[in-house]
């Protein structure tokens, strides 16, 4: 915050309010500029290290409401395997049923061009930069079907290596000015006012925080593409969702450093790879780490990140296109191998999306909106029953019977542990959790809270849709009975008055009768 004061010039000399806020945001000091040389500084990725974006996976939950359109994505899906659709169909309606669990692989979807194996095929409609699609089916519950999709982008498009290493300035933005005086408010939305007295402030983006926006311009841009292949497709619960609202997981791979360490490596940050608690380490030789959300800023709730360095995460080390370091090989085995943690991320978002919506009609209920709508409203309602309401229900009940045995809900699911390697020493004041026992916990807690608001919510909207529809009928027939007796009057008086005149035409003919009696001679 800084205030000018100009100068005893004339009125036509001074400066326009809108030239004032031009400069002021182009406007460089040296302490933005020092700052500026330092953050480019220490984010500059070295010379000798890679960061890539793997690949991304985007899952699809196909609820009680929507797995009629699973079946049919099924029936009309391409296949080279004799009596494959059928299979594919037999093991959704058993799992529909309770009897089967676990995954089943739906094949790969590749580029025009490259050859096919198995239930592979090419499709000219998949996104530039995009080597492979690995599709698997999770049978998690019985109301639940999860459908997950591992993309595998190419080194190329995948490369953020060059946007880490560029410089970047700071930028001032959204500047304002005060105006001293009488009508300043007013003067200051005046482009073409010239104060000459008046405070301008500015905001600063910091030459990081630029860094961090470029790196995730390019992933944001690769998932929407992404996304928005494979929902118009599967076009289950998120596909009928905000982007925001659906679940992805970024694959982070660098090349000779790890991600997270002893020390903090602020060149990784800008790629998201920022560590913020908890921090999850995969036991075994897997070699990955695991984040949520979309640190620090959170402008995805339901993002999870898995980030590596290659040699340590590929089941196959080697250099090289065609080795197992290779984006095509590790996205290859993430898609086999962690289509459980996908599945069970995107259950703890399909809970979230649910409280939300559910959140929602809670709070309209209340509206008192004029001129009312009953019809409209009973029509939302009965849909949010017959949709959303019907899935909480099936859902919440499932996940209670789901999470009892830590080893049914742990099964094909790889194990994490919290890790305080680059956090402060006060953060080890407790032993590390397992991220399978946390995500049960959490999921459990989500359910248990979702099913109850759910019953509440619905059985106290349903008994005020009834008392309204009570009342409406009420005044209905009071309308109906002030009609009746408004046409039965209106009747009684047509009657008397047609009474009346039968009279007085008989009376008229009588009179007229004795004239023309009295009239006569013989």
């Amino acid at each position: 915050m800084g205030s000018e004061e100009s100068t005893k010039k004339n009125w036509f000399r001074r400066s326009t309010i809108r030239s004032l806020k031009r400069d002021a945001e182009s406007r460089t000091s040296e302490p933005i500029v020092r700052g500026e040389e330092r953050d480019n500084e220490q984010t500059r990725l070295p010379e000798d290290e890679e960061v890539h974006l793997g690949g991304i996976v985007f899952s699809e939950a196909f609820t009680p409401s929507t797995v009629t359109r699973l079946y049919r994505v099924i029936e009309s899906w391409p296949t080279s395997g004799v009596g494959q659709k059928d299979q594919w169909l037999a093991l959704l309606a058993e799992s529909r049923a309770g009897v089967r669990g676990g995954w089943q692989s739906l094949g790969v979807v590749l580029p025009p061009g490259k050859m096919t194996l198995g239930d592979g095929f090419n499709d000219s409609d998949l996104p530039d930069g995009v080597d492979a699609v690995w599709l698997h089916m999770a049978y998690v519950m019985p109301s639940v079907a999860m459908l997950v999709a591992t993309f595998s982008l190419t080194e190329i498009a995948g490369d953020l290596s060059e946007v880490l290493r560029r410089d970047y300035e700071s930028r001032r933005f959204d500047a304002s000015l005060r105006i001293e005086g009488r009508f300043g408010q007013l003067r200051a939305r005046v482009p073409w006012s010239r104060p000459s007295r008046y405070a301008m402030s500015t905001s600063v983006k910091r030459a990081r925080d630029e860094k961090r926006d470029a790196c995730q311009e390019i992933i944001r841009g690769h998932e929407e593409a992404c996304g928005a292949w494979f929902y118009s497709r599967f076009e289950g619960r998120f596909a009928a969702g905000t982007p925001e609202e659906r679940p992805v997981i970024r694959l982070i791979l660098t090349k000779d450093q790890a991600p997270y360490g002893d020390e903090r490596r602020p060149w990784f940050g800008p790629a998201g790879l920022d560590a913020f608690p908890p921090l999850w380490r995969s036991n075994g030789a897997g070699g990955w780490w695991l984040t949520e959300d979309d640190p620090p800023f959170r402008r995805r709730a339901q993002t999870m990140t898995l980030a590596g360095r290659r040699a340590e995460v590929a089941e196959r080390p080697g250099t090289g296109p065609e080795t197992g370091e290779s984006n095509w090989y590790v996205m290859q085995g993430i898609g086999s191998d962690y289509a459980g943690l996908a599945a069970g991320h995107a259950l703890k978002a399909l809970l979230s999306l649910y409280a939300d919506r559910l959140a929602r009609l809670r709070d309209r209920a209340a509206i008192r909106r004029f001129p009312r709508r009953p019809v409209r409203e009973g029509r939302e309602l009965d849909h949010y029953l017959i949709s959303d309401g019907l899935d909480v229900s099936t859902v919440t009940s499932d996940v209670g019977i789901f999470i009892e045995d830590p080893m049914i809900f742990g099964f094909d699911i790889p194990g994490f542990t919290e890790s305080f390697e680059v956090f402060p020493a006060g953060k080890r004041s407790r032993p590390p959790m397992d991220y399978l026992e946390w995500l049960r916990e959490g999921i459990g807690r989500q359910a248990a809270r979702l099913g109850g608001d759910n019953a509440t919510t619905s059985e106290n909207i349903r008994a005020s849709a009834e008392l309204r529809q009570a009342i409406a009928n009420t005044r209905l027939q009071r309308f109906i009975l002030l009609l009746s007796a408004a046409a039965a009057i209106i009747a009684v008086i047509g009657i008397l008055i047609a009474s009346n005149d039968a009279d007085h035409d008989a009376g008229w003919n009588g009179e007229a009768g004795h004239h023309l009696s009295a009239g006569r001679h013989p």
